[in-house]
């Protein structure tokens, strides 16, 4: 049997073209606001951003702030509605880097660096995490966020910078070797090119990496405390 029937053009535009168009929209809506939310975008703003090179270690999290010649272990102090640019690298396995108040995760990896712009735009302390499971002491990483005045942040940071406490290569090896003591504490930094040199060991074997030990570490040097 063979029907006598034949194609409707009007119909069939109709119902090929009505998704056609609906995808278009969806696509390019999706387009344009996932690239408006790109981590390594840089904030509007008339401000210069605070440079913070962020190195995750085992467990805990350290913070360079190479313009200011200081390092803060389990602290982050920023100023308000001024953006903030991070790099983001490890010298452990793999982390999560998150400030749920500010804005988006991203992770750090050994010897890569990672990009993320962010900005507190309410004064106050909130907090940070490492959200991948790397280990037994992940659930610890935890890190205070000091959202403060320029003054404030200003008199923050002169302070470290007359810490008796030095960050340099032999420090760091000390630091890095893994516990979880979460108290915050503050270095001048006696070496600018350390960041460099935790991503550019795992390339190069510069900066033998930290040595497994059962023991809780022991600070050799303390800086100002809970500042």
């Amino acid at each position: 049997y063979t029907p006598d029937w034949h194609s409707n053009n009007i119909m069939e535009i109709i119902w090929w073209g009505i998704p056609i168009v609906i995808i278009g929209i969806l696509g390019t809506v999706t387009w344009f606001t996932s690239h408006s939310l790109d981590p390594y975008k840089p904030l509007a703003s008339n401000q210069k951003p605070v440079e913070v090179q962020v190195v995750a270690l085992q467990w805990k999290w350290l913070f360079i702030y190479p313009d200011e010649k200081v390092a803060v272990l389990n602290e982050l102090p920023i100023v308000k509605d001024r953006p903030v640019h991070f790099t983001i690298s490890a010298d452990a396995p793999m982390s999560a880097f998150w400030i749920p108040t500010l804005g988006t995760q991203i992770y750090s990896m050994n010897g890569m660096n990672s990009q993320l712009n962010l900005v507190g735009n309410k004064l106050g302390d909130f907090y940070g995490y490492n959200t991948n499971i790397n280990g037994e002491g992940y659930a610890s990483m935890r890190f205070a966020v000091k959202v403060r005045t320029q003054d404030e942040y200003d008199s923050i940071m002169r302070q470290a910078r007359k810490s008796v406490a030095a960050l340099d290569e032999v420090a760091y090896q000390s630091l890095a070797q893994p516990n979880t003591d979460a108290k915050p504490y503050y270095y001048r930094l006696a070496d600018s090119g350390l960041y460099q040199q935790i991503v550019m060991k795992y390339m190069h074997g510069s900066l033998p990496a930290p040595t497994d030990t059962s023991a809780p570490m022991e600070h050799t040097m303390h800086g100002m405390e809970g500042m």
